[in-house]
């Protein structure tokens, strides 16, 4: 650890702000400079060409990819209505990282993209290595998840409004009653009564 503290202490004094730019990506704003230091050894520059495939739907996961420039088509599991298109300072594959280890989707290079990449073993070996950094990382990909269900959330409670379907919960017979059997009526949708 002293041999990374000098390394890193002499990085400082040539380029203070040499990793900073990591900062940029949520789950890394609130790591300190040796945090970014420690980061930044385990991540590999990686270009691709336009329609170049990043990875393929149900690969094993091999490495998180953070964009630098470009962007980057995903389709699959995480929003099957839709493919979306990710751009500069974001990421992909901390989901399935955290899911089942295969990739819920594919991704496609829509144009000419530069991306960081980390195996999925060095960002773990990092995070228990370095319980303090673990927990920041840790925190901001929860953080990066529940924005991203509540947002999921809202997309479904607009979807239910466009359906002239109430958003607000329902009891289970009326769940049953307004969405699964439109046209039930009291009797049809309660066993019991039969």
């Amino acid at each position: 650890m002293l041999k990374q503290i000098g390394k890193w202490l002499l990085t400082l004094l040539h380029n203070p702000n040499k990793y900073a730019g990591l900062r940029k990506y949520s789950i890394f704003k609130n790591l300190n400079s040796f945090e970014l230091y420690l980061l930044n050894n385990h991540l590999h520059l990686r270009n691709y060409k336009s329609g170049d495939m990043l990875f393929d739907k149900d690969y094993p996961l091999e490495v998180i990819f953070f964009i630098e420039k470009g962007e980057i088509l995903v389709s699959g599991k995480v929003n099957p209505k839709q493919d979306i298109v990710l751009k500069k300072h974001q990421f992909l594959g901390m989901m399935d990282m955290f899911y089942e280890n295969i990739r819920s989707s594919s991704a496609k290079a829509l144009s000419d993209v530069k991306v960081l990449a980390i195996s999925r073993y060095d960002l773990m070996d990092l995070i228990n290595k370095n319980p303090h950094t673990g927990v920041k990382i840790l925190t901001a990909v929860c953080q990066s998840f529940s924005h991203y269900i509540f947002d999921l959330a809202d997309e479904f409670q607009a979807s239910l409004a466009s359906k002239n379907i109430d958003p607000t919960p329902l009891d289970e017979n009326a769940y049953f009653k307004t969405v699964l059997v439109p046209n039930s009526t009291e009797s049809d949708s309660n066993p019991k009564e039969k």
